[in-house]
């Protein structure tokens, strides 16, 4: 018998080289663009879909018209605090507060311009850091008079739904 061995060329190892690679970018290429395409249709945080929201510029408008509220500021592209803000409106949801709150989306607005006009509506005397996102402001007679933290510190719902609960009757 008689030994027949069937040798492979070179260049059809070197063509499925060539298609590995290809394959290889077009996955990476579509992976990317499919990536970037769900990035662009996310949905802001449920905090600006479940909240009424308003424009840092209305603030002064708003409190003249609605004295007693509760602002939550906060950053909707912030992907680091879906949970906190998941758990701070299941609270929210569950005891009927949706109409004490108002939503302030502070992902284009100059920090500058922010800490000036909540300074402007506040008549807290201590050294309040008014750039923190996401923050709790309680608003009475038109005016802020407390918010939840201070300064910068690290954010806690617990804390978040306590100061809420301790709150609600004032408003």
């Amino acid at each position: 018998m008689k030994n027949t061995k069937k040798i492979i060329p070179v260049k059809n190892y070197v063509i499925l080289f060539i298609i590995i690679i290809i394959t290889l970018l077009l996955c990476s290429y579509f992976s990317s663009w499919y990536q970037t395409n769900e990035e662009a249709n996310m949905k802001k945080g449920i905090m600006s879909e479940n909240l009424m929201q308003i424009k840092i510029e209305e603030l002064d408008n708003y409190v003249l018209e609605n004295p007693n509220k509760i602002i939550y500021l906060s950053s909707s592209n912030d992907e680091t605090i879906k949970t906190y803000e998941n758990k701070i409106y299941d609270y929210i949801s569950d005891n009927n507060f949706s109409e004490l709150f108002i939503y302030i989306d502070t992902s284009d607005i100059e920090i500058e311009k922010l800490v000036s006009i909540l300074k402007k509506n506040s008549v807290i005397k201590d050294n309040v850091d008014y750039s923190i996102s996401p923050n709790i402001y309680i608003v009475k007679d038109g005016k802020i008079t407390e918010a939840l933290y201070y300064q910068k510190e690290n954010i806690n719902s617990k804390d978040a739904i306590k100061y809420i609960s301790e709150n609600e009757d004032v408003l």
